[in-house]
């Protein structure tokens, strides 16, 4: 049985992959898919962020390097990543921040 630190920290661990594959889902959405909103646009963004998800673990795998922490650190890498980059790439293209 787990005790409460344990249990804690496992649901820091999983909120914290949640929270990044989303931010790099979120990016890839916005990208590819820049007109799309409302429902549809959620439904891309978590199909986008399960795949970033299943991707890594594959990646990590197969190199048999699938353990919690590598994990973490590489969603949280590729998650920051596709989004500082993905903007930046949108917003050259004569894109821009979103205006309200």
């Amino acid at each position: 049985m787990l005790d409460l630190g344990c249990y804690l920290l496992g649901v820091a661990q999983i909120a914290a992959l949640a929270a990044f594959a989303c931010l790099g889902a979120f990016a890839m959405r916005s990208r590819l898919l820049p007109n799309f909103s409302g429902p549809p646009a959620l439904l891309a963004t978590t199909v986008l962020a399960l795949a970033l998800l299943i991707w890594i673990a594959e990646l990590l795998g197969t190199v048999g390097a699938f353990k919690p922490v590598p994990y973490l650190c590489a969603v949280a890498f590729t998650g920051v990543a596709s989004w500082t980059l993905l903007r930046r790439v949108a917003w050259g293209l004569g894109g821009g921040p979103p205006q309200n």
